[in-house]
């Protein structure tokens, strides 16, 4: 069984680790910058006086800022191979099983089928999906994608996302090669694949960037 790792890329890079798979996310091009400190300009001591008293009075607590909804897109952009560790037979059939929340599961392809793809190249994938607002909770969501190849077994990619609303992120998940290198793997058996996607919502995303064909999880 090969493990996963997560890179988060910005636009967002993250890294999933178990055995044989990496992650990574990043946040799109959003810095925090620290608001500039001020100094206090100094004052002439002023000498005290008598003041009449001062009723208390409570202060409300402040509240948090409330989000309005917003749509939610999970973007499948590619499946890249690099090599099978199997220099004998360099040609894959490959699959993708992804599940979001409320246990709402998809195939890609459809129908159980599997794309054929050889070391070194890369299959594009461009399916879109629309996550309900109700599956958002705490302005994130987590869904998992499991590669599938026949002849192998990975773990699946494990994705949480968290501050959706304040920036779009990518995701490359992909086998873990540390972890086959500690297990003695040879170079010529490495096996090096993964999957990208991306992670946007339409407060982040011009109008025009928001695709008319995301297909619903319901």
């Amino acid at each position: 069984m090969f493990w996963t790792k997560f890179l988060l890329g910005v636009t967002f890079t993250a890294a999933l680790t178990a055995p044989g798979i990496a992650f990574a996310a990043s946040a799109a091009n959003k810095v925090a910058v620290p608001a500039a400190e001020t100094t206090p300009a100094a004052t002439a001591p002023v000498a005290p006086e008598a003041s009449a008293p001062v009723a208390a009075t409570a202060t409300a607590p402040a509240q948090p800022a409330v989000i309005p909804p917003y749509r939610t897109f999970v973007a499948i952009q590619s499946y890249i191979m690099e090599t099978n560790g199997d220099a004998s037979n360099p040609i894959s059939n490959v699959r993708l099983e992804v599940k979001f929340p409320g246990d709402k599961s998809f195939q890609l392809p459809d129908a159980g089928q599997y794309w054929p793809i050889g070391n070194g190249q890369t299959q594009e994938i461009n399916r879109t999906f629309e996550v309900p607002y109700a599956a958002i909770q705490k302005d994130g969501f987590g869904f998992v994608i499991q590669m599938v190849r026949k002849g192998s077994k990975m773990l699946p990619c494990q994705f949480q996302v968290t501050q959706l609303s304040e920036y779009n992120r990518t995701y490359f998940c992909h086998t873990d090669v540390e972890w086959q290198v500690k297990q003695k793997f040879t170079e010529e058996k490495l096996n090096k694949e993964g999957i990208q996607i991306r992670v946007f919502t339409d407060r982040n995303t011009p109008s025009k960037e928001i695709p008319k064909d995301a297909l619903a999880v319901r």
